[in-house]
């Protein structure tokens, strides 16, 4: 049986430790206040998907990300004055979100910018992500990887195979071409590479872009991605 004396003890250790976490807490709370008030990034930590409210960048590394075998949207990789990589998962609410920023400036930007497409399916919490990048990729074989990026993200995170099948039909796929890409697996080894490399260049959640090697991550707000790009354009 426990002493008087022991208990009071735990108990003062318990609420020491209690006010010692708090002031921890409110420590980096007032840090990070204090970078927003003076217009930095602030790198808040990092979950599985990224937050819309909470984008981020990473100015000072420039990563090697850009590939020549990946879907792209613009001008030749050579004559593109700016080139943008997107990690994408197709089940991520975030990604479908910047779904229509990304076509929008894709478009607008179609004459200097070249936007490039990767995967990095979390399949962890998104358990049809893996094979809707598959589909991608099978709809990329037929020329129709941009309809199809389209048609999945119309899917609402609904990416069931019979979600797959109806996305295929309506951007025009070839059924039964799709249906013996999808059934064998075949873009498996290019999807993993992708997630390879995003790893490598601190991918950890979806989106996350890559302007010109520099990582941007979350939903940027098409005012600020414009921003961006046209910074980007003038250096």
């Amino acid at each position: 049986m426990k002493s008087a004396g022991s208990t009071n003890v735990l108990v003062v250790l318990a609420v020491g430790s209690m006010v010692v976490l708090a002031v921890y807490f409110l420590w980096h709370v007032s840090v990070y206040y204090l970078q927003i008030k003076r217009g930095e990034v602030v790198n808040l930590p990092q979950f599985s998907t990224q937050s819309p409210t909470t984008a981020s960048s990473d100015s000072q590394t420039v990563y090697d990300v850009a590939t020549a075998d990946d879907p792209s949207f613009g001008p030749p990789q050579a004559q593109a004055k700016v080139t943008i990589v997107e990690f994408v998962d197709y089940q991520c609410p975030y990604c479908q979100e910047a779904s229509s920023i990304v076509r929008s400036l894709s478009l607008k930007y179609q004459a200097s910018v070249r936007f490039i497409i990767r995967d990095f399916p979390l399949s962890q919490i998104h358990p049809d992500a893996l094979a809707a990048a598959e589909a991608a990729g099978c709809a990329e074989e037929q020329s129709k990887f941009w309809p199809m990026y389209d048609r999945l993200f119309a899917q609402n995170g609904t990416l069931a195979r019979a979600n797959l099948d109806q996305a295929a039909l309506a951007a025009g796929l070839d059924s039964k071409a799709f249906d013996q890409c999808l059934d064998s697996h075949r873009r498996l080894t290019e999807i993993r590479a992708d997630q390879a490399d995003g790893t490598k260049a601190g991918v950890v959640g979806t989106p996350t872009f890559f302007i010109n090697g520099r990582r941007a991550e979350g939903v940027i707000p098409q005012d600020t991605f414009e921003q961006l790009i046209n910074a980007a354009l003038g250096a």
